[in-house]
Formats: C-alpha cells, structure tokens, sequence
C-alpha cells in the first residue's frame, strides 16, 4: 500500500516538473512552423596588415618637390668688342672704348666689378710702360641635378587588430522536430565598424646631387680696381681698363709693347649630395555589413537547447583608406613634401562560419528565450591602395555573441 503510494506521488511530481520547465517548441500544436526573431550584441575582430612601397612612378616625387632648384645664370662667354656688354654674376664687361668714344675698336673695354678681390697681381709686365699688369676675374655659374631612388630593402608590415561589437538580428525558420531533436533553417544580418592606424612605415630614401658648374673669366687689366664704378682706358694717366683683344690694343696704344694677353675662361664643377627618406602613414575606416545563411541542427537537454550551424556568409565591406607620404630632408625634423591619397570601395566577398549556439526559455510558454553563440567566421581578404600604402583587410576571426529570441504567433 505505501509502495503504490510513492509511485503515484513520484508520477505526479514528474508530471508537474515537465509542465514546470518549458522547452524553446517551434511547434504550435503541431500544426504549423512558427518564425523566431533573434536579436543581440555579437564581438568579432577586424585586422589590417598596413604595408608599403615605391611601386609607381607616378608617386615618386620629382627633384622640384623636394629641393629648390638653382637655375644659375649660365655660360655667357668672353666680352669679344661691340658697344654692348657682357654681364657676370659679379660685374660685367664692354663696351669698347673706342668705338663709345666714335673711334676705332681699342682692344680694351669698360668694366664694373663688385668686390676689389676679384683682381689679383699676376708679377707680369706691359712692356713699354713698364706698369704691373693685374688680373680680374668675373664668374656665372650654372646647376645641373640628379636623383636616386632606393626602395626600402626588405618589407615592413604594421597590424593593426581591432575587436568591436556590433548589432546581430536573425530569422529562424522551422524545418523539422522530432522527439529531441530539430532542424531550423536561418538568415541574419550582423553591422561592425572598426578603425585602424597603419603607423609609420619608411618606403626608402631618395638622393638629390647637385652640381654646381662655375665658369671663370679671366682678363688682364691695366689701371686702379675701384667696386661698382667704370674704369677708362688706358691713356698714361694711371687710370685703365680691360684687355679683350691684346693685339688690338698693343695696336691702339704704341706705348704698350707687350705683356698683356688675352681672356681667359675656365670651368670647374663640384657636386652636393642632399638625401631624403619618404615615411607613409595611413588609416583605414571598415564597416562590416554580414548576412550569414545556414542550418542549425540541435538536440534538447531540459529547458536548453544546443545546436551545431553552419553555413555560407554574404559580407558587404565599406572601407575608406587615407595615406599620406612624408618626405624628410636628412637634419630636417619637417617634412620638405607631403602627398595626401585616398581610396574607398565597397567589396562584396564570400565567406562560410562554423559553430556552436545553445538557447534557454525565460518565460513559462517558452517564446521568450535567451540564445547564445561562438563561431569561426571565415572571409575572403581584401586588398586597398592608397599612393604607396597598401593594407590587407582580413575579417576572419572567432565571433561570438549573446541575445533574446522571440518565437512569433
């Protein structure tokens, strides 16, 4: 009699247990599938590897970007007569005196000079006068430029690892139930943003030489050497001018025999290394837009269910990449040249997840439920460039996140 007792009583407790601990049902009295609407907070990781290098010519600064370039005034030869002139960097020489003076051509000529150390003694002398013939020397110059450009050797990768949250929503729908065990078909939509900094990466050097050519003219000169003022010819009187014909003068003038000669030129060169390094910085915005499509297969523990998904994704990337190029003077902690670069797309890439989810009810009919999930989400790389930046966007990671579901009438 008491053993029939606890029997009884043990089934009606069961009973009561099982009435007391709602499963997640997609059955409505077994007539009909019913929708369920998942909506949560899922964390994820974004990475970008930022690399960079001198692959285009077009980015290559030219040698007027990075050094003001001298022009210089050039070769202008030797003053050889006429009334015009001839002009120096430091002075210049002509006309012929005689011809300004209405005669014949004299062999010497005016001449202004701008410092009193471009003439010098040369321990020779004009026959006849017995007078110390000195030299002057006017100077041009001129600037010819070339460069060398030398990638970094070797590569120099920045990652940049970003774990963001984003917003998760999902469809479920019903496809089978049997005892324990089910089957359910679903589409989501999940939204992250993330934002990378590339840092500073040196892209190589670049190496300017310039070369200075300076081209001397010589010429005897007879007489004072006063700065900035005309001398005269020589006439005896201690004043005196430029030879730029000494035949012609010796000619001219009877009392010069000799001694003088005529100009000279020459031309000397010296060369002047400046070299530069190029750094890239970037940053990269993404917006990462994924539509998973999949199966859930599951199987009944109590109030909690657990299931195996899996599928295909859809992922919509947004990307804005900004690069800039700094070019650095060695000494000089200022860029000398800066480039600015931007690239933005919006790829669509494949992609599959595999994982885990389970779900608990959180109100007596079970349409309330609490759903939980880690998965391997899998995309395809995608590759950006900005000027000399390129970055690989790769939005594979473990993934997990946690939400409500609701199973709708």
């Amino acid at each position: 009699m008491n053993y029939k007792f606890h029997i009884c009583l043990l089934t009606v407790s069961l009973t009561h247990l099982s009435l007391a601990q709602p499963v997640v049902s997609t059955l409505d009295s077994g007539k009909k599938n019913r929708i369920h609407f998942r909506a949560g907070v899922s964390i994820r990781k974004i990475s970008a590897d930022f690399s960079g290098t001198l692959s285009s010519s077009s980015n290559v600064p030219t040698i007027s970007q990075l050094l003001n370039r001298q022009s210089g005034t050039g070769d202008v030869g030797l003053f050889q007569g006429g009334l015009g002139k001839v002009t120096y960097d430091d002075g210049f020489a002509g006309g012929d005196f005689g011809l300004a003076n209405g005669g014949l051509a004299s062999g010497d000529a005016q001449t202004v000079i701008n410092t009193a150390a471009q003439v010098s003694a040369t321990n020779r002398i004009a026959f006849g006068l017995n007078q110390a013939i000195q030299e002057v020397a006017f100077s041009t110059s001129d600037f010819t430029y070339n460069s060398t450009l030398s990638p970094q050797s070797g590569s120099l990768t920045i990652s940049d690892d970003q774990t963001t949250a984003g917003a998760f929503f999902q469809l479920v729908f019903p496809l089978k139930e049997k005892d324990d065990r089910f089957l359910n078909a679903l589409i989501g939509y999940s939204i992250y943003n993330t934002s990378h900094q590339g840092g500073a990466i040196p892209l190589g050097t670049a190496r300017i030489n310039e070369t200075e050519r300076t081209h001397t003219y010589t010429y005897d000169y007879l007489g004072p050497a006063n700065p900035n003022t005309s001398s005269f010819p020589f006439d005896g009187t201690g004043s005196g001018g430029l030879i730029y014909d000494a035949a012609l003068q010796i000619i001219t003038i009877s009392d010069l025999q000799g001694g003088v000669l005529d100009p000279r030129q020459s031309t000397s060169s010296n060369s002047t290394p400046f070299n530069f390094t190029g750094i890239s910085r970037a940053s990269l915005n993404v917006e990462l837009h994924e539509i998973p499509i999949g199966l859930e297969w599951g199987k009944k523990y109590g109030k909690t269910n657990i299931a195996l998904n899996g599928g295909g994704t859809i992922n919509i990337v947004d990307y804005d990449l900004y690069s800039r190029t700094d070019w650095y003077q060695a000494g000089n902690p200022n860029p000398v040249f800066s480039q600015m670069y931007h690239d933005s797309d919006t790829p669509v890439k494949g992609g599959a997840y595999l994982g885990l989810n389970f779900t608990r009810p959180l109100n007596k009919k079970g349409t309330v439920y609490l759903e939980g999930h880690a998965s391997y989400r899998w995309v395809d790389t995608i590759t950006a460039r900005a000027g000399e930046t390129s970055v690989e966007i790769d939005a594979s990671s473990w993934e997990g996140g946690l939400g409500i579901g609701i199973i709708l009438d």
